[in-house]
């Protein structure tokens, strides 16, 4: 009886303090540097331009996240993230090349005027003409 007893206090504490978090731990999260990016000088309204954009990644912990995409006007900015985990700890230096794909669809003809982040101040620009 005492060892069924037991068993039935003891495993739900067992469990719940291996269990992890739903969420994971905390990423930390920075923008990428893109050294060059891939894509077409004209476009159909309505139709994505599909682009691609090369960048790397300092070593070996950093992971690729995810392309944000804004626009204001014909003026489309484009970042790239990296994320790591906060737990590693050892990493080594290995500079990975990343190519990631993103895509903008163009509301109306124009020259949309697109803006790869490269820092605070300064962006990789390419022209595309959507008819």
């Amino acid at each position: 009886m005492k060892t069924v007893f037991l068993l039935f206090v003891l495993l739900p504490v067992i469990i719940v303090g291996c269990a992890q978090s739903p969420e994971g731990p905390e990423w930390i999260e920075e923008k990428m540097y893109t050294s060059e990016a891939d894509l077409p000088s004209t476009a159909v309204v309505g139709e994505p331009v599909i682009f691609t954009l090369r960048s790397w990644l300092p070593n070996s912990c950093w992971k690729f996240s995810h392309i944000g995409i804004n626009s204001s006007g014909y003026d489309v900015f484009v970042t790239a993230y990296m994320k790591r985990s906060p737990e590693d700890i050892i990493c080594l230096d290995v500079v990975t090349p990343v190519a990631e794909e993103g895509a903008y669809i163009p509301e109306f003809p124009g020259e949309y005027r697109f803006h790869f982040w490269r820092s605070d101040t300064l962006t990789l620009d390419y022209t595309v003409i959507a008819q």
